[in-house]
């Protein structure tokens, strides 16, 4: 699910050639398979307690929670742009930073 997840990440557009900042929410053990599909176009880090809040935080563009541990609960202000799902069984969520969002020109979430 992991690398589903960055792959849509990658297919979205972005402005420059900075690397896309990604939250990660998994334990340890997930966070080293997550890190398995990363490369230089992606700047990943795992979730700390100091990553608080109500909306992913600076300087990441996107957060990928996974559903085991309500980690897909973090940040509910971001928007979930997409879920990696199987059968309607959701494994993990990506939320969208409001600030990428507010960049683009689009307006925020209802």
């Amino acid at each position: 699910s992991y690398g589903e997840a960055l792959r849509w990440i990658r297919e979205q557009p972005r402005p420059g050639d900075a690397p896309i900042g990604v939250l990660v929410g998994a334990n340890n053990m997930a966070f080293a398979g997550f890190r398995h599909y990363g490369d230089e176009d992606l700047y990943l880090e795992g979730l700390r307690p100091r990553y608080g809040g109500e909306e992913v935080p600076a300087p990441f563009d996107y957060y990928v929670g996974s559903y085991r541990w309500e980690m897909d609960q973090r940040f509910p202000e971001s928007p979930v742009v997409y879920e990696v799902a199987r059968d309607g069984v959701v494994f993990a969520v990506v939320r969208e930073a409001l600030r990428a969002r507010a960049a683009e020109g689009e307006p925020p979430p209802e």
